[in-house]
């Protein structure tokens, strides 16, 4: 793009201070830096073709907020935008609109209507009364939408957000789903809880919940689904009201090999006061809804078929008392046998790192699999030591391993914390003779595989190279 020839230098100054802001809210509507360089384009050229007259640069500020918006609404109503004379380069870079890359990819993850009062409010600092006059919206309206988009931002690191409106409700309370995000292995949704009445007093609400695809349930029945309970958070009452929001992991592989609709039951509600059980209100609502799959992007994954191995003890045990003095802490005596791991491989997306594995052994139980599992993922355990040595088992103390040799993930030499849950697994046997082994997977902290330089899997010394 060219310069305009002798620029009028008050054009140039309002050009150069709003430009970021126009192009802020150009492509938080288009999602493309060549749409929203357009947009800044059409709009800086109608504010230079103009007869208005403003009182300030906050009064040009908002003249060109509200033009940049109703051309983002007219570009997305039509196939083409007509290109005038060129200002100068609007290629703005992305990064530039956020300070946190993260932030700013969660926040293009929302669905438009949320993505403009965030950037508003949060990085042009408009109130929320100002935010409803240049959108036309009603202020409750803005401030629901604001408080929604926060909630919202806590399911974007796992995707783009699919917004829904299924709402049940009784005498008590409404409870709404209002969006779906997630990839191919993992699902997440969010709930919105609004009480009609005063409850007793607590400090912690849960919902009751089974889920399962709607093709599972005609033969399998909601008998044999398990229970969950999940941890709502409250909502300030100066954001839109008293509301609580529930953020819900599905179980994991929840849409594997399904095509069909998602199926949510809530069975209730329990309120806890200082850790006890405080009232409960059985319901019973079903939420159903038809995921939009072209927003679950694929999990990168890459073969890894490395086999492993390691010295796993007879004997282990857990506990929450780490700094006991009565346990052991030098050399452990202990019996040993070398066991094989096979890593087959692993997936990633921005939500998890999941790295797969099978125990190459068929005779043995579930008990001994978790126990070979566990030895191979956990920082630390307890297990037996000998004082007599191994000829005397009776005589032993409890020992703790600090087990260096685990499986860990690093990237661009950064180690990613393992998820907490992981170590709950239990490991499960394939459903043939054709495939006898016990497996499991292990979670990361997720991360952009793609912009990592090096992603590697430590074991010990051993270094499993996957970029």
């Amino acid at each position: 793009m060219h310069r305009p020839s002798n620029p009028d230098d008050r054009f140039m100054q309002i050009y150069q201070k709003f430009r970021n802001t126009v192009f802020g809210i150009a492509f938080n509507y288009t999602k493309s830096n060549a749409d929203a360089c357009d947009i800044v384009q059409e709009v800086f050229m109608r504010f230079l073709s103009g007869k208005s007259t403003f009182n300030d640069d906050e009064h040009i500020k908002a003249w060109l907020i509200q033009v940049t918006i109703n051309e983002c609404k007219r570009h997305l109503m039509s196939s083409w935008i007509k290109h005038t004379v060129s200002l100068v380069d609007q290629t703005i870079p992305i990064e530039d609109k956020l300070e946190d890359p993260n932030l700013f990819h969660a926040v293009m993850a929302l669905p438009l209507k949320y993505r403009t009062p965030i950037h508003l409010h949060y990085y042009e600092g408009y109130s929320v009364s100002e935010i409803a006059s240049l959108l036309g919206a009603r202020e409750g309206t803005v401030k629901v939408r604001l408080s929604r988009a926060r909630k919202m931002l806590n399911l974007a690191d796992a995707g783009i957000v699919q917004e829904l409106d299924l709402v049940h409700e009784n005498d008590a309370f409404a409870l709404k789903l209002i969006a779906f995000t997630g990839d191919t292995e993992i699902q997440k949704a969010l709930f919105e809880l609004k009480l009609k009445k005063n409850l007793v007093s607590f400090d912690e609400i849960r919902l009751v919940e089974k889920s399962l695809p709607a093709e599972y349930i005609e033969p399998h029945g909601w008998d044999s689904v398990r229970q969950w309970e999940i941890a709502g958070s409250k909502l300030n009452a100066d954001e839109g009201g008293d509301a609580y929001y529930f953020n819900y992991t599905f179980p994991p592989y929840w849409m594997q090999n399904t095509t069909g609709d998602m199926v949510i039951r809530i069975l209730g509600l329990r309120l806890y006061h200082h850790g006890k059980l405080a009232a409960s209100m059985d319901c019973d609502f079903e939420y159903r809804f038809t995921p939009e799959r072209s927003i679950l992007p694929e999990p990168v994954k890459i073969a890894v078929n490395r086999m492993l191995e390691k010295d796993i003890y007879d004997e282990m045990s857990f506990t929450d008392d780490y700094e006991n003095m009565h346990l052991h802490r030098g050399e452990v005596s202990a019996l040993k046998t070398k066991r094989l791991l096979l890593i087959t491989d692993i997936a990633f997306t921005r939500y998890k790192a999941r790295v797969h594995a099978t125990i190459p052994e068929e005779a043995i139980s579930e008990s001994e699999a978790t126990k070979i599992m566990h030895q191979f993922i956990q920082p630390r355990f307890l297990t037996h030591h000998y004082w007599d040595g191994l000829d005397n088992p009776a005589a032993f103390e409890l020992a703790i391993v600090e087990n260096a040799e685990r499986l860990r993930l690093f990237a661009d030499g950064v180690e990613l914390p393992i998820d907490e849950a992981s170590l709950d697994i239990v490991p499960e046997r394939g459903p043939s003779s054709e495939h006898p082994y016990y497996s499991f997977h292990v979670e990361y902290e997720g991360f952009d595989y793609e912009k990592a330089q090096t992603v590697e899997i430590r074991f010990g010394d051993e270094v499993i190279a996957l970029k």
